[in-house]
């Protein structure tokens, strides 16, 4: 399996709108490992680790969100963490 690890950053209305646990569910189902968190900016960041086409599949679901959220922009970047994750967490 190739591992990669992913940064992403989704910024609109989605804080206080179920959208890390959102995150968490579907990163879940993906088989990902990692975590989402709220920023003090008001955007999440949700770093994961998994299979390329995992991460490709939750961006799209990141695009989107839970009904409650307004996506108005959603940044990905592959990273070269130095962390292993063993399940995924909302901080």
């Amino acid at each position: 399996m190739n591992e990669i690890k992913a940064k992403f950053i989704v910024q609109g209305l989605v804080q206080g709108v179920g959208y890390r646990f959102f995150v968490y569910r579907n990163a879940t189902e993906l088989e990902l490992r990692g975590y989402s968190k709220n920023l003090f900016d008001g955007s999440v960041e949700v770093l994961v680790a998994g299979t390329k086409e995992s991460i490709d599949s939750l961006s799209e679901l990141l695009k989107v969100g839970p009904s409650r959220s307004i996506v108005k922009k959603v940044q990905y970047e592959i990273i070269e963490d130095c962390k292993n994750f063993n399940g995924f967490e909302i901080i």
